[in-house]
């Protein structure tokens, strides 16, 4: 993201203004310490970039079911669960039995590979 930055002449104090973020935020963001999908996709939209193909997300796992929540959370560019939940239309309660179980309903696996791949033709 830093990348990013630097190649369109921002500092960190404008940018963070731009976003609305502190900086303390998008520098811990830039340093990979603060990995939620939700800042790639502020910085990446003010950019003009899609962050799922600026960011390869595309090349995420999704062997088990914990990373094929991960990977819709970063295609949504979702800040918390909450919201992947309220997309997928089950509790935010539920969904983070199916994280913690690691283990998907075949009728819930139905629901996010719908939506991961309406987010795919989305997108590319």
């Amino acid at each position: 993201m830093r990348e990013l930055r630097l190649k369109n002449n921002m500092t960190l104090d404008k940018l963070s203004k731009k976003i609305n973020i502190s900086v303390d935020t998008l520098m811990h963001v830039e340093e990979d310490k603060l990995n939620n999908p939700y800042y790639w996709r502020l910085i990446c939209n003010y950019f003009g970039i899609n962050h799922i193909n600026y960011l390869k997300l595309y090349n995420m796992k999704e062997k088990c079911s914990k990373e094929k929540l991960l990977k819709l959370k970063a295609y949504m560019g979702a800040k918390s669960w909450k919201s992947v939940s309220i997309s997928l239309g089950y509790s935010k309660d539920y969904i983070s039995e199916i994280l913690r179980k690691n283990k998907i309903p075949d009728t819930v696996y139905a629901v996010i590979q719908q939506k991961l791949s309406e987010i795919k033709r989305e997108t590319f």
